[in-house]
């Protein structure tokens, strides 16, 4: 960077991306000697800082954004980004750590991408969410539910706050995310998929909310009643889409509340009731029925 500053402020050289190169070098080499003494997260750390320093000095001598400098500032904010998902390695709640740290990652990427109308920051962002929504789907059932003032309380847990973050993300994109490069048809459609998403997501923290609930508070019982309690909700849950499809006139909803209905009703009568005696058979066929009727009366 001296030799390009004395070269009248030269900062488009190729002594500035052979240095790139050489600190991904350093990095690989520091990375191979100080394994298991240092973390790697402090050492990508350092360099994603050093890289972001000399973005900036680059920037404050040159006055204008240059390839080198964005080169320099990128590669400074993948390190530190890549190195933050380090923290709390060793812990059995890393996956925690880590949905919440790159949730707020995509939350503040999204905010500021709507802002200034970043489209580019907007679609990282809701890259982020994809993929740490879909992990989170799968990690969660064996994850710590990291509890709050020393004792489990449904939905006051760093757990559930995961997948509410997770969801009220998935609804922003819904709303606010528009692509200028898409028809008006399109934006639709993903606001659609945006949206129907994050009622999966969450339809994820109400089981694993009542999961817990059956398993802290009613051990002895969970194995007959879990299963039915989920039903239930489910039930509730596919009710409330069909009216937020009736409301908004989007047919999707609708027919995904129906489907999640059918298939809860089959799941209740043949595997959460069988053994059971008939009345209680009848009782939940009498509230999917009046599930039924509502979801008609909002069509029509």
């Amino acid at each position: 960077m001296v030799s390009s500053w004395s070269n009248k402020l030269s900062f488009e050289g190729m002594d500035l991306y052979m240095n790139a190169i050489n600190g991904i070098l350093f990095g690989f080499w520091a990375l191979f000697i100080l394994n298991g003494e240092v973390a790697y997260g402090y050492i990508l750390s350092f360099i994603g800082i050093v890289y972001l320093i000399g973005g900036f000095v680059i920037y404050m001598l040159t006055n204008k954004i240059t390839p080198s400098s964005g080169v320099y500032f990128l590669g400074g904010l993948l390190l530190i980004l890549v190195s933050v998902s380090s923290i709390g390695g060793g812990y059995e709640s890393k996956p925690l750590i880590t949905v919440l740290l790159w949730g707020c990652i995509a939350a503040i990427a999204a905010a500021i991408g709507y802002v200034k109308r970043w489209i580019l920051l907007s679609i990282g962002s809701l890259a982020i969410w994809f993929v740490v929504g879909c992990y989170w789907y799968v990690v969660t059932w064996d994850t710590p539910r990291s509890e709050w003032f020393g004792m489990y309380i449904p939905f006051l847990n760093w757990g559930a706050v995961a997948w509410m973050v997770l969801a009220a993300l998935g609804f922003f994109f819904s709303r606010k995310l528009v692509i200028p490069q898409l028809t008006d048809r399109a934006n639709r459609m993903l606001a659609r998929v945006y949206a129907l998403l994050s009622h999966l997501i969450v339809g994820g923290l109400l089981t694993r909310q009542i999961e817990n609930i059956f398993t802290e508070y009613m051990y002895d019982s969970a194995s007959s009643y879990l299963g039915l309690a989920l039903s239930v909700s489910w039930g509730c849950y596919a009710l409330l889409l069909i009216l937020w499809g009736a409301y908004y006139r989007e047919l999707l909803f609708r027919a995904f509340g129906s489907v999640v209905l059918v298939i809860v009703a089959i799941k209740a009568i043949f595997m959460d009731l069988s053994g059971q005696e008939a009345l209680y058979k009848v009782g939940v066929l009498l509230i999917d029925g009046r599930h039924t009727t509502c979801e008609r009366q909002e069509k029509k």
